[in-house]
């Protein structure tokens, strides 16, 4: 508590005036960092035409983006996200977060008019593809692998890749 005292420039009884301990200053960092990630996300996604592969595409390089310039927040979201210690206020943004995602998913099915798969079952596999690129990404995996991989191609490729694999499903 004392050293984000000192890092915000006042004393070091401060943040107990606004937060139980450093826990509860934690969670808050957290949340916030979710609500950021939310914005990114839902700014990626409206920059596109709603319902299209280019809004989701847009989601998944928004992600690993904040990764790449949050990379504290990020290990922050997830190692607190998981811990027992989480609020629900951290687990509410975030759902909020992930929820973007699937709104994003869901004017796609709308669009495509695709009953089958669901919203779920569409939006997990995307997410566990953005969040392993961007957790290779954050350990520096893809660069020892792939120097110079660029993630927002890849994504792209993966995600139309998905989506054009999804449609030969729907007509098989």
């Amino acid at each position: 508590m004392a050293d984000a005292a000192r890092q915000v420039g006042v004393s070091s009884a401060a943040p107990y005036r606004h937060f139980a301990d450093r826990e509860a200053l934690l969670d808050a960092v957290c949340a916030r960092a979710f609500e950021k990630l939310t914005e990114c996300l839902s700014a990626a996604r409206d920059r596109a035409e709603r319902g299209s592969i280019e809004a989701i595409i847009a989601m998944g390089q928004a992600y690993v983006g904040f990764v790449v310039e949050s990379r504290s927040l990020f290990e922050l979201m997830w190692s607190r996200h998981l811990d027992s210690l989480s609020t629900e206020l951290t687990e509410d943004v975030g759902r909020r977060c992930f929820g973007t995602l699937l709104e994003g998913v869901d004017a796609y099915r709308t669009r495509h008019g695709i009953g089958q798969p669901g919203t779920m079952e569409i939006a997990l596999p995307l997410w566990v593809m953005v969040h392993g690129t961007a957790s290779l990404v954050l350990g520096r995996n893809l660069e020892a692998v792939a120097p110079g991989a660029d993630t927002h191609n890849m994504l792209d490729r993966a995600t139309r890749a998905y989506f054009a694999g999804l449609a030969v499903t729907q007509h098989a």
